[in-house]
């Protein structure tokens, strides 16, 4: 089985890097035997995989059955080909149903990163207002909505230092959570000059709404 770990980062589940990459003939072999039933379920991840590192997107629709699958592992995987591999636009609203909705925190925490990847540099509204709500939500693992605010700052300008400093440095970048600045995301704000620090008082606004 492989180990599962809850972390902040983009977490990758282990099993791709126990095989090495399929030939295209044996990955064309897997797919019709996926679309037949007939992959041996210890198959399937390091084939979805391998899809969208081989970039085959006529498997699209292959995929997207992954993504109500009651494997938690099969539903990352999904999800990251989609969003991360293709970048499919489309699949926005799967990556923002994941972070809202999975039972699952390494796949809450993918939909909130592959957001990022999806509207980076966007400065794009509905994902900051996604975005926001997490970070506000006390009922949340603070690793998850972490995860949400270091994503905000992505979709508004992705400076890659701040993001490894807040990934390697997590305790504190809680502590110097902009609160101001998540405010302004959730309610569609002018938003103010960057700050590099800033512990501000957390308020959370009784009106917000996912």
């Amino acid at each position: 089985m492989r180990r599962r770990c809850h972390a902040i980062r983009h977490v990758v589940h282990g099993k791709e890097s126990l095989e090495d990459g399929l030939s295209r003939e044996e990955l064309y072999r897997r797919l019709d035997a996926l679309r037949h039933g007939a992959l041996p379920n210890a198959d399937i991840y390091h084939t979805i995989h391998e899809l969208g590192r081989q970039n085959l997107l006529e498997a699209q629709a292959d995929v997207e059955q992954l993504l109500t699958n009651d494997d938690p592992q099969l539903r990352y995987i999904a999800l990251e080909v989609l969003t991360m591999h293709w970048r499919l636009p489309e699949h926005w609203k799967t990556a923002r149903d994941f972070l809202y909705h999975d039972p699952d925190g390494n796949n809450r925490t993918l939909g909130a990163s592959t957001l990022g990847d999806l509207m980076r540099n966007t400065k794009d509204r509905d994902t900051l207002k996604t975005l926001a709500f997490v970070v506000h939500n006390d009922h949340e693992d603070r690793l998850i909505r972490l995860n949400a605010y270091m994503v905000i700052k992505k979709v508004l300008h992705d400076d890659r230092q701040e993001q490894w400093h807040m990934l390697t440095h997590q305790g504190r970048a809680w502590r110097e959570i902009d609160w101001t600045l998540v405010g302004h995301a959730a309610f569609d704000a002018a938003f103010p000059e960057p700050q590099s620090c800033l512990c501000g008082r957390r308020i959370i606004p009784a009106l917000f709404v996912a």
